[in-house]
């Protein structure tokens, strides 16, 4: 993977989610490393497809 391939999965996360781009790097960064689940507060990760938000209750 090469800088350009991951600047194009962040532009398609802002795109799709309509989040915030720091949001969409840590998503993409997760996809990338082929993480499943994320930990985080925000609900922004919430429905994104092949990611699972995870936060303590």
């Amino acid at each position: 993977m090469n800088y350009f391939d991951s600047n194009l999965i962040i532009y398609e996360i802002i795109s799709e989610y309509k989040v915030l781009p720091r949001d969409a790097i840590h998503a993409a960064t997760a996809f990338i490393a082929g993480a499943e689940m994320v930990f985080s507060e925000d609900r922004d990760f919430d429905g994104m497809k092949g990611l699972k938000r995870k936060w303590k209750k």
